[in-house]
């Protein structure tokens, strides 16, 4: 293991997800030795905000048929049908997809495994037992709001990481829970229909920086990400008349603060959005050093 300090290693929980993950990590394992601060670098960055209360309440959501039950219906919308029926084309400078007539060779259609997806997975009689068997509820390192496993047509949730406003009241949380994570299953809907791809209709050609599901929420949504949600919000999101104008989608979330950088964006976020629930991510930050008015 290379380490110099291995009596403070020992009175970590060696159980504990977050020290596996700092232990096993290729640049602990294979970096310069006798450097214990480096695993305590790396525990650090990847430790989560874990409250338990949220874990709970998110089990719960996933263990509620009606939760299920929604995300189908908005997935058989006019909305969303025309999105992954449709001929999409991504120009190179362009931020969104373009609907094109006819497909060509760089044009990506979804439409047979929308519907053979549809047809495997919205059932309801079974209690949505083959979609409950590929979400994995899990706490994720840092900034990982959710990812799709290629190998193990998985979808990952993550469980920790969300900054309650400092005046959002209990009974809100649930129902801002809810309308939160069904846009996270929708985004990562569009990245597990790529993993369905035994016809070659769909191709992994999106740049990464533009990836597909970035794409589909800019597309529903009209904003790239969505890191924060308040009740208001999350109850348009659940409310299904809503998927019925696209228009009235879009301006849901017209005022999201897509890109932070906060040097304690705890405070920050707490402060901001004291009504809301917010979620943390790094990896689509592109403003810097920008000041932000507190909302009072």
């Amino acid at each position: 293991m290379y380490l110099s300090s291995l009596t403070e290693v020992l009175k970590w929980d060696l159980e504990d997800e977050i020290i596996i993950f700092s232990l096993v990590d290729y640049k602990i394992k294979y970096g310069a030795p006798n450097k214990f601060e480096n695993i305590e670098n790396y525990k650090k960055k990847i430790e989560n905000l874990v409250q338990e209360n949220i874990l709970k309440i998110i089990y719960e959501i996933f263990n509620d048929n009606t939760f299920y039950e929604y995300y189908f219906s908005i997935m058989r919308s006019k909305i969303i049908e025309n999105f992954f029926t449709s001929n999409l084309y991504l120009e190179a400078n362009s931020k969104e997809f373009n609907f094109i007539k006819d497909k060509n060779e760089y044009s990506e259609c979804f439409e047979e495994i929308y519907k053979d997806f549809l047809k495997e997975y919205d059932n309801k009689d079974e209690n949505y037992k083959k979609f409950k068997n590929l979400i994995i509820l899990k706490i994720l390192p840092n900034g990982d709001r959710a990812y799709t496993i290629r190998a193990l047509k998985k979808i990952v949730i993550n469980t920790a990481q969300f900054y309650m406003g400092k005046d959002l009241k209990e009974d809100k949380i649930k129902i801002i829970l809810k309308g939160y994570l069904l846009i996270i299953i929708l985004h990562e809907t569009e990245h597990f229909f790529r993993l369905l791809n035994k016809t070659n209709k769909v191709f992994d050609l999106t740049p990464r920086e533009k990836e597909g599901g970035i794409l589909f929420i800019k597309y529903l949504f009209g904003v790239n990400s969505i890191n924060h949600i308040n009740e208001n919000q999350s109850k348009e999101v659940l409310n299904y008349n809503n998927w019925k104008n696209h228009q009235y989608l879009k301006n849901i979330f017209i005022n999201q603060l897509e890109d932070i950088e906060e040097n304690n964006i705890n405070d920050f976020l707490l402060n901001y959005f004291p009504n809301s629930i917010s979620f943390y991510s790094t990896k689509y930050i592109t403003k810097k050093n920008e000041k932000h008015e507190i909302k009072k």
